[in-house]
């Protein structure tokens, strides 16, 4: 009778921070499941079985326990591993979460990371906006939303945000830092198209420095040739053409002593030599990498784009997109930096 007791008083204890993983709990899991069936012991065997990556006997119990389950972070955790092959079940149990209550925090930054890995760039800042206003404390759901927004092309609102939110550092926490640059950056370049190149040169400028606050320090070694290639638009559009120059000068050298770095960073600097009349060394960089890396998209854009074949260049992207809408900022399987240079060449045409 004792186990019993023991057994009725451990299932009305709160899951709240248990996390089993040892299979010697398993088997006293497995025995107070066959005497009394509860949602807490197929949870933790659940958790249990995920840890060993036994994903068919941790989905079989976390789906036996139906809806039944009064604690957010299961409908989380069930929803983190059904969402890659199961979508539309992991938002049901996304919202689920949310409409239990606690665990808001965690639930709105989940749901606006769903909607923004499936290209619904909307319902993501809609999301995000919903859980700043229940939540405004949290800078997790600040930085959501100020991603939201600069994934729906909305730069100004979204860099407003960045200049008032405080990122707790932690070690490789750079997502804060990059943001902001991205922001900056094409807020630089609708700047530039709508002719205010003083205006861009200071958010180019804002686009190179670390706020402290945005959770990292600066590098030792920080590759500004992006700014600095636009930068010298600017300038050459001032008519300074020996600022522009520096700065385009400034580029290539960067990328000779880097020579290593096969990255989209080679089109800037192919396009920097191309402004300095060295279009023949223009060319052969970005051959050179084409060759070096034949099935690299962005090596096969950036030669489209550095050869002007505007039309080509956006079948290309549209080939990436796969019915993507929105920046491609948003899409987590393609490179940060050469998504980043398409959204300027969508807005400057490079």
């Amino acid at each position: 009778m004792k186990s019993q007791e023991y057994l009725s008083n451990a299932l009305q204890m709160s899951p709240h921070l248990v996390y089993p993983f040892r299979s010697e709990t398993a088997e006293i899991l497995e025995w107070a499941e066959a005497k009394a069936q509860n949602w807490k012991t197929k949870y933790y065997l659940g958790l249990i079985f995920w840890s060993k990556d036994r994903l068919d006997l941790a989905q079989k119990y976390f789906a036996a326990c139906g809806d039944v389950p009064d604690y957010a972070p299961f409908y989380l955790t069930r929803g983190n591993m059904v969402r890659s092959e199961s979508p539309q079940v992991a938002l049901k149990d996304y919202k689920r979460a949310l409409d239990l209550g606690s665990e808001a925090s965690r639930t709105y930054h989940r749901l606006v990371e769903y909607y923004n890995e499936r290209g619904e760039l909307a319902r993501a800042l809609e999301m995000a906006r919903a859980g700043v206003s229940r939540i405004p404390s949290s800078y997790v759901l600040q930085l959501g939303w100020a991603k939201a927004l600069l994934f729906n092309r909305q730069y100004g609102a979204s860099l407003s945000i960045l200049d008032t939110i405080t990122i707790l550092p932690s070690e490789g926490a750079r997502y804060g830092h990059e943001i902001h640059r991205q922001v900056s950056i094409l807020s630089a370049s609708e700047a530039m198209k709508n002719g205010n190149y003083p205006a861009a040169i200071k958010l180019l400028d804002k686009a190179r420095q670390w706020p402290e606050r945005l959770g990292a320090g600066r590098s030792y070694d920080v590759d500004d040739r992006l700014e600095d290639y636009l930068e010298a638009l600017c300038y050459r559009k001032l008519g300074d053409r020996a600022a522009a120059r520096k700065l385009f000068e400034k580029v290539t050298r960067y990328t000779q002593e880097h020579a290593t770095d096969w990255g989209v960073h080679r089109l800037i600097a192919a396009l920097a030599l191309r402004e300095l009349g060295r279009n023949v060394e223009g060319r052969k960089m970005i051959d050179d990498w084409v060759k070096r890396d034949p099935k690299n998209v962005a090596a096969k854009w950036s030669s489209l784009v550095f050869a002007r074949e505007r039309g080509q260049s956006q079948k290309l992207e549209s080939e990436m997109r796969k019915g993507f809408r929105g920046s491609l900022l948003s899409k987590g399987s393609v490179d940060a930096n050469f998504a980043l240079i398409v959204e300027i060449h969508r807005i400057l045409e490079l």
